[in-house]
């Protein structure tokens, strides 16, 4: 009886152990499905994704998580307001946009994003304590911190830049404007300023206002043009370009990076600045800042006429212009407080003083000009503002942008073996020459920002290298050269006061801009430049009044002739060209520039810019341009009301 129940005991606990199993399975089956459905009606999962989000992605929620039903948290990142605030500060610059990697992923906005953290790591330290303390920006530092493997394309660029500024090849000379450079408002600003993703086909988007979309298109060089079908494009610098179109009951931008031809290569200057890309192209020339914000001219025509007579340009209260307001409606770091107004012609002032409303001097037309060689040579510009620089450079720009070209490769060939100084293009087309035909010529008749930008890229290596080659002043105390100072910093010339470091016009680490003791090589050739640049300006001036006078000349008095002396003469009608040559054959490698070939130098590249820099038009409520023909062969437009209002960055 035993033995039977035995026998029937094992296919028992057998078949009981199978029912357990399949219970278990079941269960299992069962917790799986619940994961799965929970995740599927979870709008948030997609973003928990590295292969899709990148560095932004979200921590995964777990399976016993998920089983309990939870589902993962809203993206948040920064906004592109927040980055183009950044951008102001000097934070990143376009050479973040011409060092990217192409793009090619489904989300366009994350290769943008991860570059322009990237930068930022490096200065870590020195962003506000809410910018970098934050769930949506920590994350994202603590992976770029940990692993760049994913950005190895671009690190390679960064690395090469950076050993060349560590063995001094290169001197970063992007200048921050004079005045205080410290925002008196972080909070909510910059990285700080973030915002929710909006899921479109289960991918995160960011959302971008019309005006986010027009800043981020002036940074990036982009004229914007408007297809038959009512898609809106650009194609602006280093391989950029963009898509509008309206899909899926949204409007969808897309960011694309493709490859690029050989003479579009990335150089290793700073490039541009936000601020200076959005004030060039809507006609202002940024000359000051304080905490809330940014004094700059507006050149309308009459201040163009001004400038060119040589009178004093000063504060106004009265409407400025559609480009202004323009202006006023992107996002910025600071707000914009533009000069417009013009000088009684009786009042005693300097040729190119530039006033506040009390009629008291705080800027210069030629040191205006001469900033934007530091940081803003921009891909476009607005027409106004490069007939002023045309007419303030002065000369014969003939032959400049060929020297130009000539004097790079000549500073590339004199460098140590295995230093591309100026990127790959430089060292490749140097190899070629006396091989094969080497074009050194502005490479398109047709002007477009896409030429434009590789070529001022290059000219902001160049200058960066000529700078850290450039020798002292003789006299190191002066921040003018050829001007006389009494104590308290103040030009007896001109009456302005360079700021000290009691002044309140410091920077964010307390160091005054433009200190008349300053040591750093940038500001040598910079003040060296605005003296050369405030004498051309004057000759300038001189020989307008002179052709002005015409046939009446003849029959002033001798004492009432406005006449050129000799130095005046040879400013105005100097071979830029020629000029350059001369730098070209005294170079010797090993020794240093002297600051008056350094100053020539920064002279004709304003000249070749100006010379060669696609003009835009912006304004508020013209129609956009519908003929994609005209694009390149003149003024590209951008009409800030004729985009929508909103749309989804994918």
């Amino acid at each position: 009886m035993s033995s039977n129940a035995d026998a029937l005991a094992l296919p028992q606990t057998i078949l009981n152990g199978f029912g357990l199993l399949a219970v278990f399975v079941a269960v299992i089956a069962l917790g799986a499905e619940r994961i799965r459905r929970v995740r599927e009606y979870d709008k948030g999962h997609e973003t928990t994704k590295q292969a899709l989000v990148g560095c932004f992605s979200n921590k995964p929620v777990s399976a016993l998580g998920s089983l309990m039903g939870r589902h993962a948290p809203v993206l948040k990142v920064p906004s592109i307001a927040g980055l183009i605030e950044t951008a102001d500060r000097g934070l990143w610059t376009s050479t973040t946009l011409d060092h990217m990697p192409e793009i090619h992923p489904e989300l366009t906005w994350v290769p943008l994003y991860e570059s322009v953290f990237d930068d930022l790591v490096p200065i870590l330290p020195q962003l506000p304590d809410s910018w970098k303390t934050s769930y949506s920006t920590a994350r994202v530092f603590d992976k770029l911190k940990s692993t760049r493997t994913h950005l190895k394309h671009r690190s390679v660029f960064a690395d090469s830049r950076r050993h060349l500024l560590q063995d001094g090849d290169l001197v970063k000379s992007v200048r921050r404007l004079p005045g205080t450079a410290k925002s008196s408002k972080d909070q909510g600003k910059g990285l700080a300023r973030v915002k929710a993703t909006w899921l479109v086909g289960k991918k995160p988007c960011i959302p971008v206002t019309r005006e986010e979309f027009v800043a981020l298109s002036l940074m990036m060089g982009m004229p914007i043009t408007k297809s038959h079908d009512g898609h809106y494009s650009g194609i602006g610098a280093y391989g950029l370009s963009i898509d509008l179109a309206h899909t899926e009951a949204i409007w969808k931008l897309s960011l694309v990076k493709g490859s690029r031809i050989p003479r579009h290569a990335p150089s290793m200057g700073s490039g541009y600045t936000s601020l200076m890309a959005k004030h060039l192209a809507c006609g202002s020339i940024p000359f000051a800042e304080s905490a809330d914000w940014i004094r700059s001219v507006y050149v309308t025509d009459e201040v163009l006429t001004a400038v060119k007579n040589g009178l004093c340009i000063m504060d106004t209260r009265a409407y400025g212009g559609p480009s202004l307001e323009f202006l006023r409606r992107l996002p910025g770091d600071k707000a914009v407080d533009a000069y417009y107004g013009l000088a009684k012609e009786h009042e005693n002032h300097e040729t190119g003083s530039i006033l506040d409303a009390g009629a008291k001097p705080v800027g210069e037309w030629a040191r205006l000009v001469a900033g934007i060689a530091f940081g803003g040579l921009v891909p476009q510009a607005d027409q106004n503002v490069i007939e002023a620089v045309r007419f303030t450079v002065g000369g014969n720009v003939d032959g400049c942008v060929q020297n130009l070209e000539y004097l790079v490769d000549a500073l590339h060939s004199g460098s140590p073996e295995g230093k591309n100084i100026f990127g790959e293009r430089v060292a490749e087309r140097t190899e070629a020459k006396g091989h094969i035909y080497v074009n050194y010529n502005y490479p398109s008749s047709d002007k477009n920002p896409r030429d434009a930008a590789s070529t001022f890229a290059r000219y902001t290596n160049l200058l960066e290298h000529v700078v850290a080659r450039s020798e002292k002043p003789l006299v190191s105390n002066t921040a003018l050269p050829s001007r006389a100072f009494a104590d308290d910093g103040t030009d007896l010339e001109s009456g302005l006061k360079l700021p000290t470091a009691n002044d309140d016009t410091q920077t964010a680490k307390g160091t005054a801009i433009n200190d008349p003791v300053s040591d750093q090589p940038s500001d040598h050739v910079f003040e060296s430049t605005v003296a050369l640049l405030d004498a051309t300006y004057r000759a300038a001036v001189k020989n307008r009044k002179i052709q002005a006078e015409g046939e009446k000349w003849w029959h002033l008095q001798p004492d009432q002739r406005t006449t050129l002396s000799p130095e005046e003469h040879k400013l105005v009608k100097e071979d830029l060209g020629d000029s350059l040559e001369i730098i070209r054959e005294a170079l010797s490698y090993g020794n240093k520039i002297p600051l008056e070939h350094a100053s020539i130098i920064v002279r004709c590249i304003l000249a070749a810019w100006a010379d060669t820099v696609p003009q835009i038009d912006v304004m508020e409520h013209v129609p956009v341009r519908t003929d994609p023909s005209g694009f390149g062969s003149g003024a590209g437009m951008i009409s800030m009301d004729a985009f929508p209002s909103v749309m989804a960055l994918s």
